[in-house]
């Protein structure tokens, strides 16, 4: 147990030399957050005009919470208060990833502007893509082809 304290220590010690430029990356972390939870309680029950501005809050939420994942595991940030500040860089990649897709999507679907028909056909490449995937996923997990093929009637749908 002495020894586990001894670690324990170290690793503190370690970790308050973290850079400036860290501590800053995290603080902007933080601020973006506290500005984005206020933005989302403001707008909180308006109903949504259209399918762009529906996808948009929903995507905007999922933004939200995966940033706030992304803010509880990161190494000494405000929202989170661990005995040891654990630098688990492959869990903080995947999420920022995650992120950076959201907001891929987010553009892609909700802030760019177009006309009806050009957002109808953006949606309908977005489930396209989605069928597809969901078919390599089933494929690699051997499933039944009965799993399979609601996927490819849906695609022949969506491509009609």
């Amino acid at each position: 147990m002495k020894h586990f304290s001894l670690i324990i220590s170290r690793i503190r010690k370690l970790n308050e030399k973290f850079s400036k430029t860290y501590k800053k990356h995290i603080t902007a972390l933080d601020n973006a957050l506290q500005k984005c939870i206020i933005v989302s309680d403001k707008f909180a029950n308006i109903r949504s005009p259209t399918s762009a501005h529906f996808y948009a809050s929903i995507l905007f939420t999922c933004l939200c919470t995966r940033g706030i994942s992304l803010a509880t595991l990161a190494p000494h940030s405000p929202w989170s208060k661990k005995r040891v500040e654990q630098w688990d860089f492959s869990s903080l990649a995947g999420l920022t990833r995650s992120i950076l897709e959201l907001r891929l999507t987010f553009f892609y679907l909700c802030s760019e502007r177009c006309s009806f028909e050009e957002w109808e056909c953006r949606w309908n490449i977005f489930n396209i893509h989605d069928c597809n995937s969901r078919i390599h996923l089933f494929e690699k997990l051997q499933s039944e082809e009965s799993e399979i093929a609601g996927f490819k009637v849906q695609i022949e749908e969506l491509r009609s």
